[in-house]
């Protein structure tokens, strides 16, 4: 028997880290013609290791590849949603503030209780202040990530997740 070509197929499924009904599949079919007039260095079998390693390889590569970027996509959409809630409750601490100002400044008010309702303001400054300082801490993981993976679509904050692509797979686990 004459073998003329030969063929190896890899394939591996794995569950999405961050959804429960999403699974990621990668497939690699690797192909190898015998050499015109059949060198007498060309082994079959070592030519169908190589190439199964090769594809194995492949395999395990694209999908390692597939699921950082799944994990930077999350990772930036976590630093979005937080940064966020920091920018809502830095603007309520802000309000806050405002508001025991302006009650420092009422008529009605002994001198005692004016005196607290500007503590009261100084406090909620510096909460304020500390969360524009961690909203301004997220927002340069948020470049520094977005620099590192220019590419990347990430939806904005209550957006719909980014679709991950996927090949068809029919009933077999073949790629369509």
């Amino acid at each position: 028997m004459q073998i003329v070509e030969i063929t190896v197929k890899s394939g591996k499924t794995v569950g999405n880290p961050h959804e429960q009904y999403s699974n990621l599949r990668a497939d690699v079919i690797l192909k190898a013609e015998a050499p015109e007039g059949r060198s007498e260095n060309w082994d079959p079998v070592a030519v169908v290791a190589e190439l199964q390693a090769r594809a194995n390889r492949a395999v395990e590569g694209d999908l390692n590849v597939r699921l950082a970027r799944i994990q930077v996509e999350k990772d930036i959409a976590d630093l979005r949603s937080n940064a966020v809630w920091l920018e809502r409750r830095m603007s309520d601490e802000l309000d806050q503030a405002a508001r025991h100002e302006k009650n420092s400044t009422s008529e009605v008010l002994d001198e005692e209780s004016k005196k607290a309702q500007l503590e009261m303001s100084g406090a909620h400054k510096q909460v304020a202040a500390s969360f524009e300082k961690s909203l301004n801490e997220e927002r340069g993981k948020i470049a520094r990530i977005e620099a590192d993976y220019p590419d990347l679509k990430v939806p904005a904050t209550g957006d719909a997740p980014a679709p991950v692509d996927v090949a068809p797979v029919d009933d077999d686990g073949d790629v369509e």
